[in-house]
C-alpha cells in the first residue's frame, strides 16, 4: 500500500492545532471526530468550560444571530446593540442573580430587542409613523392580545383538552384570532 493510501492519523487533541483541527473537521460533520470532540468538552478537560461557553452559550448565539439581522455589515451597529442587550440583562440581573434569574433574564433581554426591532421593521415595511404605530397593533399583537394571552397562559386553560380561546374582535389587526 502506498503512502498516499495510508489514512491520516487523527489529530492530537492535547495540542491547540489538534484541537483546532478536530472542531474544523466536527464542524464539517466527521463523524470519527466525535469521540475526540467528546473529549475536549469532558469536564476533566482544562479547556472544556471555555469550549462549552463559546459553542453551548445559547443565549450569545441567538443574541449575536438577533444582531446580525438588524444591524447588517455595520460593526459599528453590531457593537453598539450587543452592549445594549447585555445592559438590558445586567441591569435586570442585579449584582448577585441566582441561575434561574440570569437565564430568565437573559431572556427577556432578548425579548426586548426582538420586539423592538420588529416594531422597527414593521414600521420600516409600512411607512408609517412612530406616533401612529404606537396606537396600533403590532406585528405580535396588540396589548389586548398579548395579555390575554397571558392570562391563558397562566390559567393553564391554553393547555389540555379545552377549546383554544378566542381574542374577541375589537379592532385589532388581527380580530377573532386563536389564542
Amino acid at each position: 500500500m502506498s503512502a498516499d493510501k495510508l489514512p491520516k492519523p487523527l489529530p492530537d487533541i492535547n495540542t491547540p492545532e489538534g484541537a483546532t483541527e478536530v472542531l474544523k473537521l466536527a464542524a464539517k460533520g466527521r463523524e470519527d471526530m466525535l469521540p475526540l470532540v467528546r473529549k475536549l468538552f469532558d469536564p476533566e478537560n482544562p479547556g472544556s468550560k471555555d469550549l462549552i461557553e463559546r459553542y453551548g452559550n445559547s443565549y450569545a448565539h441567538a443574541r449575536d444571530e438577533l444582531i446580525k439581522s438588524a444591524a447588517g455589515t455595520s460593526l459599528a451597529f453590531q457593537e453598539g446593540l450587543r452592549r445594549k442587550i447585555d445592559a438590558v440583562r445586567d441591569e435586570l440581573a442585579g449584582s448577585k442573580p441566582t441561575p434561574l434569574e440570569r437565564i430568565l433574564c437573559e431572556r427577556v433581554a432578548l425579548c426586548w430587542f426582538d420586539a423592538n426591532e420588529t416594531d422597527r421593521r414593521y414600521i420600516d415595511q409600512t411607512d408609517i409613523s412612530f406616533k401612529t404605530a404606537e396606537f396600533g397593533c403590532r406585528p405580535l399583537g396588540c396589548t389586548y392580545c398579548m395579555i390575554m394571552r397571558l392570562e391563558g397562559f397562566a390559567s393553564g386553560s391554553c393547555f389540555g383538552s379545552e377549546p383554544p380561546h378566542r381574542v374577541p374582535d375589537h379592532g385589532c389587526a388581527a380580530p377573532g384570532s386563536i389564542l
